[in-house]
């Protein structure tokens, strides 16, 4: 997405899986910057988890008070599956912040006295940017779960106060624009292919990573960590009092129907998808930080919970700087300058927004404890994907280092590359790379040049020598995945 911000393109090929939103943040952080490396893109992804936080916060204060928003930033930063999310570089992370400002625009705006629409404009807005990430699903969950518990109150009276034809136009505005200029460009077979990824991924049985109904119920107990108890307690308790539902005060919903309506929703939709992956389960984590701080801050009312509390917020902030300063000085010690820079950055900016947005002094004090603790774990993430990839078994990027000499000599095609490798090829090759799908096809490239070198995935070299031959295949370098392998061949006489 270099120069074309409307059609997103795999090695040079127009690649519709998904719409545009999700790699604009990483693609404009990239170019704004001109660094093109892993770590900035790591970065642009971080930015945008940040600002996730962030509407948690939001949404946090929104169902309960400032220090209930303090409290879900900081749990959701902590979330295993948050800050996995947040390390890989895939489109997830922008549909979670979408998402979830969706969700805080309905929130705000259920619970607003007057005015109500000018939050409302949010939840639209949110499911336009949702469904320009991700498709149907992303502009899906948002109305449901706001459909489910306007049902749920019995409050039908508030969808004429959403306005929903004004909905409909601020939500169509964007997204018919898109389909416009994506017609234009590439003509009515690219914006079908939007529509069929969006309803073939969640009806066909033939999708890719189709998985049983029950295949999200034994990841979202360690992705849920530290959090997993604390949860099954709050549906136990849900259970035993479902027939004494809570009247919170005046229309603002500060109890826990909202997030559990919000955590049900995503995963019956999710589970009753053809396809899944751990990865698509980004959407449930906001909820689950948001019944944690909302349980915690019902039960922590007595004089004992409140001086633990303070005490767990004097240890939090003190360990949380102490560890955020030590990282700062290792990446610089460690020539790391840009992570060093971009972690001061990002704590300049946190600092900014909750000293703006939070009013009352001895919350603000708690704030900063917070998000030092917030912007550590942050560190870790970086640390873990950029600084030293080797520690991932998935990771291409010491592979792409080690054969840059070779590369940088000779011609390079691709044969029989996943999406994954193809991407990656791309970014570290920063041009588009020759594919080809056939030992026909192959064997040509290599009539015509036989010098040049093949990037391949799970091929055997000795599979296909018998078509090459009087020529055969020698590894020149190989990086072993988890499930997989990503070889660099060259081309020698038998």
């Amino acid at each position: 997405m270099e120069n074309d911000y409307i059609v997103p393109r795999l090695n040079g090929t127009p690649f519709l899986e998904y719409p545009p939103l999700g790699y604009i943040p990483i693609a404009l952080f990239l170019k704004l910057t001109g660094i093109k490396s892993p770590f900035m893109a790591h970065l642009a992804n971080a930015a945008v988890g940040m600002g996730t936080v962030f509407l948690i916060f939001l949404l946090g204060k929104t169902l309960g008070d400032e220090k209930t928003g303090i409290l879900a930033a900081f749990f959701l930063q902590a979330t295993c599956g948050f800050i996995s999310l947040n390390a890989s570089l895939r489109v997830d992370a922008s549909l979670l912040f979408w998402i979830t400002l969706s969700l805080y625009g309905f929130a705000a705006g259920y619970g607003a006295k007057e005015k109500a629409f000018r939050y409302l404009v949010f939840f639209y807005l949110g499911m336009a940017g949702a469904f320009l990430t991700k498709g149907l699903i992303g502009a899906g969950l948002p109305a449901m779960i706001a459909g489910i518990f306007i049902l749920m109150k019995k409050d039908f009276s508030f969808i004429l106060k959403m306005r929903p034809w004004w909905g409909v136009f601020i939500f169509a505005t964007p997204v018919l624009g898109w389909f416009f200029l994506l017609y234009q460009a590439q003509g009515p077979e690219l914006a079908h292919e939007v529509w069929r990824q969006s309803v073939s991924r969640f009806f066909s049985a033939s999708a890719d990573h189709a998985n049983p109904p029950y295949y999200y119920l034994r990841p979202i107990l360690y992705l849920a960590l530290p959090w997993t108890f604390f949860l099954m307690i709050i549906f136990w308790q849900r259970i035993r009092r479902r027939s004494r539902s809570e009247k919170p005060e005046g229309k603002r919903p500060a109890n826990m129907l909202l997030p559990q309506i919000w955590f049900m929703t995503v995963f019956i939709v999710l589970s009753a998808a053809s396809a899944k992956r751990i990865v698509y389960l980004g959407p449930i984590y906001p909820s689950i930080a948001l019944m944690t701080a909302l349980w915690w801050r019902r039960i922590t009312t007595t004089e004992g919970f409140q001086r633990l509390e303070t005490l767990s917020l004097r240890f939090l902030s003190g360990f949380g700087g102490i560890l955020l300063a030590a990282s700062v000085v290792c990446a610089f010690i460690g020539g790391h300058f840009i992570l060093g820079a971009g972690l001061i950055g990002l704590v300049l900016l946190s600092g900014a927004f909750f000293v703006f947005f939070i009013q009352k002094l001895v919350t603000r004090k708690h704030a900063m404890a917070f998000f030092f603790c917030c912007h550590a774990i942050f560190v870790c993430v970086l640390h873990y994907s950029v600084i030293l990839p080797d520690t991932s078994s998935e990771s291409l990027q010491p592979f792409f280092t080690e054969m840059q000499p070779e590369w940088e000599r000779k011609n390079i095609i691709l044969y029989c590359l996943p999406e994954t490798a193809r991407g990656a090829a791309y970014f570290h090759f920063s041009r588009q790379m020759p594919m080809v799908w056939s030992p026909e096809d192959l064997n040509r490239k290599i009539s015509t040049d036989p010098d040049l070198l093949i990037l391949t995935y799970d091929t055997d070299p000795t599979e296909l020598n018998a078509s090459l031959y009087p020529r055969k295949l020698k590894i020149l370098h190989q990086r072993k995945l988890k499930r997989h392998h990503l070889s660099l061949l060259s081309v020698v006489r038998s």
